[in-house]
């Protein structure tokens, strides 16, 4: 076997290969499974494909590398140590752009999409109850002390 085995995927116990190196079993709770199937994680592999997908995706973008979309707002780090949403503005037809901000800045992120569903009614009750009052509050607490309302 080439590849350098994982650890075990019940206790993360160091495995270890077999005299016959066709099983891999691991020192910590003695779980056998055969040597080409123990690096086999098909939901493991799937999942961190698609966190390195999103890290790329909701990365800092250095400004020297390329800059985002004109008249789009995005989240901005600049060299003042501030991060803030901001525009990058395209001035008229000249492939003039500028940033809002006084401090130079480093680097940006696109911003994610707003909670569309979360925020939209679907039917003539949840309409309803955007519009009741929220009666739920019993009691206020101010400057520490609790008080009925």
């Amino acid at each position: 076997m080439n590849e350098k085995l994982k650890q075990c995927p019940f206790c993360g116990g160091e495995a270890e290969l077999c005299y016959s190196e066709v099983d891999t079993f691991c020192r910590k709770c003695n779980v056998i499974q055969e040597t080409e199937m123990w690096n086999t994680r098909p939901i493991e592999d799937e999942l961190r494909a698609r966190i390195a997908e999103l890290e790329a995706e909701r990365r800092w973008i250095p400004v020297s590398e390329r800059l985002p979309e004109a008249n789009k707002c995005v989240l901005i780090y600049d060299a003042g140590g501030n991060m803030t949403v901001d525009i990058l503005v395209k001035s008229g037809g000249v492939e003039t752009y500028f940033w809002l901000p006084k401090y130079r800045i480093l680097f940006w992120m696109p911003l994610p999409e707003p909670p569309v569903n979360q925020l939209t009614a679907h039917n003539d009750t949840e309409r309803q109850d955007d519009k009741s009052p929220n009666n739920t509050q019993t009691q206020t607490i101010v400057y520490g002390k609790e008080s009925e309302e």
